[in-house]
């Protein structure tokens, strides 16, 4: 357990661009010969991510944050995602206290926090299917084969959404709900992007 809590420590101090010279070659040299390693690096970024976000970091962390880690195009794309994302869940409209129960409001927000898990876990499997699906009905061979996965990576993403509401299924036909393409366009519009 103590290892692995220094080896995620290790990550990050690479990440945040605070390692010695020495020690970062080594942290290279295992992300590209140990996938296990690699996946360690994802979750920590998306953590990273996450805390930059929600403004959970250090005031020296944050200039990290700015000054090394988002030097990276892909990390700044996942950085302007989940703000978009973060910036949608707080426009969901909350209706007025008075006329919804407790429990009613903590199912929303379940439901609310499922969706976005739904979204941005697996790489942002979710969002990129949604958006595939939002452009025209699909079979699951041709989502698998435009976004270069297998069908193991996609199934369970593809029950959650339709789980969440935002996709359903005819035969073997996925297509996006009109819940499915409101949340896509409030997720761009929040974020100024567009996701074809």
């Amino acid at each position: 357990m103590e290892q692995l809590v220094e080896r995620e420590e290790s990550i990050r101090k690479y990440l945040l661009g605070e390692l010695p010279y020495d020690e970062q070659t080594e942290v290279e040299i295992l992300l590209l010969t140990d996938e296990e390693y690699f996946g360690e690096l994802r979750l920590v970024e998306g953590e990273l991510t996450d805390e930059f976000v929600f403004g959970s970091l250090s005031d020296h962390e944050q200039e990290r944050i700015k000054d090394h880690f988002l030097s990276i195009p892909k990390r700044r794309e996942e950085v302007k995602f989940t703000q978009a994302l973060e910036r949608y869940v707080s426009q969901l409209e909350t209706p007025d206290p008075s006329s919804i129960s407790w429990e009613n409001g903590l199912a929303e927000a379940q439901e609310n926090r499922y969706l976005l898990s739904t979204l941005v876990e697996e790489d942002w499997v979710g969002l990129h299917l949604l958006a595939l699906l939002r452009s025209s009905p699909q079979e699951k061979s041709e989502l698998v084969a435009k976004l270069g996965a297998d069908y193991s990576a996609i199934t369970p993403v593809l029950i959650r959404l339709l789980e969440c509401g935002v996709v359903e299924r005819q035969y073997d036909v996925f297509f996006a709900t009109s819940l499915g393409f409101e949340t896509l366009l409030k997720i761009e519009n929040a974020a100024g992007i567009s996701l074809g």
